[in-house]
């Protein structure tokens, strides 16, 4: 098969080095082993991006090396060029050939922001993400958080960066529901064809689970916080919500005259979870 050109407009760059991937794959297993310990009794994983078989073949070979048990692996690709390599690359593995044919391997070509995670429970989320779909990819986790077990990705350093910064809605609600590891950096070299910018692995695990409604408010409100950041909450607020607080909190009139700036994460959590009882 000849080489294949990689598509500018899908975010295509692949890791080159197989210590790297070996390396991502130890730490998926890891995280599954943890997940088993506290007895999850079914494990699939659904991978964003799987391009022709990258990330998925080491993981496959570890997963049977190390007797990681596991019931089904979906590889979600969406570009008809790989998906016909990925296929040619699976019936030249007997192992993974008999996999897919026991669908225990299904390839997925539904763009991810159309495919339905109600439909799993206890879903393991893995992939490299291009940077057109990390928001889509986030806000899924997010909203989805009740059908994840464990989520793995490949994200540029840059968005890492505002996961850990909680200064904005989306990196705060993130770190609500999971707990967050950051692993090793990915310089570009070791992508082809190289990126401008270095990316990082992030695990992260459920600590507390969300209704989707509670949460798309919570976004909202947090959102409109942070874009008025430098305003008085007084300022910002409807003239319902400022009832509301008053109505729970006499006192409440301090904390109105205080720009959203000096206010930290707990204060904000409280005065939404207040206005929203």
């Amino acid at each position: 098969m000849l080489p294949i050109k990689h598509r500018k407009s899908l975010g295509q760059h692949f890791i080159n080095d197989p210590t790297i991937l070996d390396n991502i794959a130890s730490i998926i297993i890891e995280k599954i082993k943890e997940l088993t310990n506290q007895n999850l009794k079914q494990i699939t994983i659904l991978e964003i991006g799987s391009s022709y078989g990258i990330l998925s073949f080491t993981l496959l070979n570890k997963l049977i090396k190390t007797n990681t048990p596991f019931d089904k692996i979906l590889l979600n690709e969406i570009d008809y060029r790989l998906i016909k390599k990925l296929e040619l690359k699976i019936t030249e593995n007997k192992t993974f050939n008999n996999l897919y044919l026991d669908k225990k391997i299904e390839i997925i070509n539904t763009p991810f922001e159309k495919i339905d995670l109600n439909k799993f429970e206890n879903l393991i989320l893995i992939g490299n993400i291009p940077f057109y779909i990390t928001g889509i990819v986030l806000r899924k986790i997010i909203d989805y958080n009740k059908k994840l077990a464990l989520i793995i990705l490949n994200l540029q350093k840059e968005v890492v960066d505002k996961i850990k910064s909680l200064n904005n809605a989306q990196s705060l609600i993130l770190n609500m529901i999971y707990n967050i590891e950051y692993h090793f950096i990915i310089h570009p070299k070791y992508y082809t064809p190289q990126p401008k910018v270095f990316s990082q692995i992030i695990s992260l695990n459920k600590k507390k689970e969300f209704d989707k409604n509670y949460i798309n408010k919570l976004y909202k409100f947090l959102d409109k916080i942070y874009k008025n950041k430098n305003k008085k909450l007084i300022n910002i607020l409807t003239t319902t919500e400022i009832e509301k607080l008053k109505n729970y909190n006499v006192l409440i009139n301090s904390i109105l005259q205080q720009r959203a700036i000096n206010l930290n994460n707990e204060n904000l959590i409280s005065i939404f979870n207040i206005i929203n009882s």
